[in-house]
């Protein structure tokens, strides 16, 4: 692994530059608000014809941050923190964090930490407001380094492993299972693709002896945000695969509704493996159908409109789908934890002329982590084209709830995905495929 040598001179300056190519402020525009597709199009369609120089490098180094590319996004955020700082003060911090995420990937978590360290002691220095976020995660590096490096042992063949559906008393589906012993303890895990990192209970934590920092976690964003702390397990086995000093966040799972409360108490809602635990594995494969989850030991071919999906930074698997009401491209939240399905107020504030015949006819309450949220919805028939399929939903929800803010168009929850009989999930190139047969 290589490291950069660097000296952290410039925090925050005044920026001037003005980008008069329309190319480039799309770019700029894209980084600033999260928009890593329209990055990722924009930047590829200029090719190296963009200048100036460090706005390539720095548009390198968030697609391959968020394509999954770490190795490259380290070579592109050393070049930027070593001959750019000052054309890129704003973005700094973005890129410091990221590069600590990167070199975490490889199990370089003291130098994740060392990363983060130079940043939050150069913000005390300089008596700028500290960032709690950025104090927290090296904290966390700092802790998973007193521990070997989290691991997966997969065995030289395909691995499956038995999905449970768990149903409300409408019989509609609510949540996937799969049975895992973490710590030696036998337990059902929700298999979460719209988890970026790994959830467990106090409850559970405790049970099975986990190693809990007195370092608060993230703050994770489920109906509402939700503080947590940080934990070190030391061992989960899935099948045939072994995880070995996996990453977790601890919270208290209550939601305050006593209704949604007894039902994740029923049901031992204790445990998620988010997307976080999927990464490492290249692959895999829902078998909705035959209620399998496939872990292949040989990953399928890149698929022609890869990449079709990225992690976003708040650790969502964001999905490209053509939408045939708007005639665009909008992105969707690929979650399996997700027992509905929507267009979102983001996309019903975006298209609200096209809706102006329509006026709300329910109201849908979902239940999370952080508590309950209620909303007013109305249904269309929705057409759309994702994952290499054209398909064509029925009735889809749109929520009218603009105080929800979700940074996505679609939430792509399990009413839409039970439609396929199966879908892989490739991390290496990032893609997704929904397969009929």
């Amino acid at each position: 692994m290589k490291y950069i040598l660097l000296t952290l001179y410039l925090l925050l300056v005044s920026t001037t530059s003005v980008f008069s190519q329309s190319a480039n402020k799309i770019i700029v525009d894209a980084i600033d608000v999260g928009d890593w597709r329209t990055l990722r199009e924009t930047y590829f369609s200029i090719g190296k014809r963009l200048e100036p120089e460090y706005l390539s490098v720095l548009s390198r180094f968030f697609i391959y941050h968020f394509y999954n590319q770490p190795d490259s996004a380290i070579h592109c955020g050393t070049i930027l923190l070593n001959d750019y700082q000052t054309e890129i003060s704003e973005y700094i911090g973005n890129v410091m964090y990221f590069m600590a995420e990167d070199y975490a990937k490889f199990g370089e978590y003291e130098y994740a930490a060392d990363i983060l360290n130079m940043y939050n002691s150069a913000v005390e220095q300089a008596n700028l407001e500290e960032n709690n976020f950025f104090i927290n995660s090296e904290h966390q590096y700092r802790f998973r380094s007193k521990y070997k490096p989290f691991e997966v042992i997969k065995p030289s063949h395909d691995v499956v492993i038995p999905m449970t559906y768990c149903n409300d008393k409408s019989n509609k589906l609510q949540m996937i299972f799969v049975p895992i012993e973490i710590n030696g303890l036998g337990c059902q895990a929700n298999y979460d693709t719209g988890a970026g990192v790994n959830v467990i209970s106090y409850k559970m934590a405790n049970k099975i002896g986990a190693h809990i920092t007195e370092t608060n976690g993230v703050t994770l964003l489920g109906i509402a945000s939700h503080p947590s702390k940080f934990a070190i397990v030391d061992s989960i086995k899935i099948g045939e695969i072994t995880y070995r000093n996996i990453p977790f966040q601890v919270i208290d799972f209550e939601t305050g509704d006593k209704i949604a409360d007894k039902k994740m108490e029923e049901i031992g809602y204790q445990c998620i493996l988010g997307n976080q635990s999927m990464f490492p594995l290249e692959e895999i494969h829902f078998n909705f159908k035959e209620k399998k989850l496939i872990i292949p030991h040989k990953i399928a071919e890149k698929t022609p409109f890869a990449p079709n999906i990225y992690k976003s930074e708040s650790g969502l698997l964001i999905l490209s789908i053509f939408d045939k009401i708007s005639g665009k491209v909008i992105d969707g939240n690929l979650d399996t934890g997700a027992n509905v399905a929507k267009l979102t107020s983001k996309y019903f504030k975006c298209n609200k002329s096209l809706f102006s015949s329509y006026s709300e006819t329910d109201t849908l309450k979902v239940a999370g982590i952080g508590g309950v949220t209620f909303s007013n919805v109305f249904s269309v028939s929705w057409d759309f084209e994702a994952g290499g399929m054209s398909h064509t939903e029925p009735s889809i929800l749109v929520d009218t709830n603009l105080e929800i803010k979700e940074n996505y168009d679609c939430l792509f929850g399990l009413p839409l995905l039970m439609e396929y009989n199966s879908i892989i999930l490739n991390f290496k190139d990032m893609w997704v495929k929904f397969l009929d047969e």
